[in-house]
């Protein structure tokens, strides 16, 4: 089966949303109420150590982090 072209089915803020529910970690009080949601992952992964991104499995290619990337992104994670 060929791939599906996906732009056309999903909105960038549905995308948000998966990426956002497909890595879950830290506590509310880490993430602040709304904490990442208006943060792009470029930005909100920036600034964490290299334990951070080793705890919640977050590829440390920094060109994964954008959302245009989001499948490899979860590609490297399994």
């Amino acid at each position: 089966m060929d791939r599906i072209d996906n732009s056309a089915l999903f909105s960038e803020d549905d995308v948000v949303e998966v990426f956002i529910r497909e890595n879950p970690g830290g506590t509310r009080q880490e993430n602040g109420a709304g904490g990442k949601w208006d943060t792009p992952p470029e930005d909100w992964f920036a600034d964490k150590t290299e334990d951070y991104l080793d705890l919640h499995l977050i590829p440390k290619d920094p060109g994964l982090w954008k959302l245009d990337r989001f499948e490899d992104f979860i590609d490297a994670r399994k």
